[in-house]
């Protein structure tokens, strides 16, 4: 049965996973790295609202943001992703994009992993001589 909620109430059951056996919930990398998807599933993070907690999946995850080598964090992140997928505990859909045709006339556009473009920061060439 699928049951809709106010805005303001899915924010508040959205905490209590015992409330609701499966939940959409989106997310947008704020950075670009795996990190920023990866990190939401530690078992003590804030934005774990599903309370998924597996201490393998953590140590690779933790081992992989105390690495400097930036090969062997890639594969602490495969690794941790991997336990991820095969736990279950999300099912991914469908991943956000955006498109955007912008003239080149136009000056100012910097497309941004968050998607925030202001028109304020656009100006257009001048077109030539008239």
């Amino acid at each position: 049965v699928l049951d809709a909620k106010e805005w303001k109430v899915f924010l508040d059951t959205r905490r209590s996973p015992e409330l609701w056996e499966i939940s959409r919930l989106g997310w947008v990398g704020d950075y670009n790295d795996a990190n920023a998807f990866l990190e939401i599933f530690l078992s003590d993070h804030n934005q774990n609202v599903g309370g998924y907690a597996s201490p393998r999946y953590d140590s690779f995850t933790e081992a992989a943001s105390l690495q400097t080598n930036p090969e062997k964090r890639r594969r602490r992140l495969e690794q941790a992703e991997r336990i991820l997928l095969e736990d279950y505990p999300i099912i991914p859909v469908y991943f956000y994009v955006s498109k955007h045709l912008v003239k080149p006339r136009v000056e100012g556009y910097q497309p941004n992993i968050m998607n925030h473009s202001y028109t304020r920061h656009y100006r257009l060439k001048p077109s030539g001589p008239h």
